[in-house]
């Protein structure tokens, strides 16, 4: 998305869990943009991620969700 990392702020976080992982399991992360915006006139940009995680099978064992924000001048 082109976001600064000198200038990015990691604002929120959430985790769903669903199902057990164990150690044995290889797991797979699928990380997506599903929002992006902006405030005060553009001088913070936002971006929600979520990443879908499952195991081996298939199975959704977790969502993780990420807001982070870049102040721009």
């Amino acid at each position: 998305m082109g976001m600064d990392l000198t200038k990015l702020l990691h604002t929120r976080q959430r985790f769903d869990y669903f199902e057990p992982i164990f150690g044995r399991d290889r797991i797979t992360f699928a990380p997506k943009i599903v929002d992006a915006y902006e405030k005060a006139r553009g001088r913070f940009r936002f971006m929600v991620e979520e990443t879908l995680v499952t195991n081996q099978f298939g199975v959704r064992v977790a969502l993780l969700k990420q807001t982070l924000v870049e102040q721009r001048t």
